[in-house]
């Protein structure tokens, strides 16, 4: 199913030519996400010239920068069940280790997708000060 799947995600990638994806950017920055495994496919992702890829944990996050480096934004990877169940220590370390692997990358910390209903407000406040004890904030323009 897995093969299916990558296979199908590449051939919609070849279909969209870079031009067209420019395109569809005008004066936004389109976005580009998909759940699951990314790794097989992630050059044929890149190649569209789309902005940003979010990605949720079952993606390397260290394989996604080495591809995309300098092509993309990538985003996400924090497994959203971490919101939900994870403790202050298990959510800074997370964020720690995401924050390390990134290190001077073009990268935006996030939840890999949405975050699950009933969250504890704690966990997303644990989330924002691991953010900003680690997070790294450097002018783009």
């Amino acid at each position: 199913m897995q093969r299916d799947i990558t296979e199908n995600l590449k051939r919609i990638c070849q279909a969209v030519p870079r031009r067209d994806c420019q395109a569809l950017q005008g004066d936004e920055n389109p976005d580009f996400h998909i759940c699951g495994n990314l790794d097989p496919t992630m050059e044929d992702v890149v190649s569209t010239g789309i902005d940003r890829i979010s990605i949720d944990e079952k993606s390397s996050l260290k394989k996604m920068f080495q591809t995309f480096r300098g092509r993309a934004v990538v985003v996400g990877n924090i497994q959203p069940l971490l919101f939900a169940n994870g403790t202050e220590e298990d959510i800074e370390t997370v964020v720690h280790e995401c924050m390390q692997v990134a290190d001077d990358e073009a990268y935006i910390l996030s939840s890999g997708c949405a975050i699950p209903p009933g969250t504890p407000l704690e966990n997303l406040t644990y989330f924002m000060q691991a953010a900003d004890k680690y997070g790294r904030y450097h002018d783009v323009a």
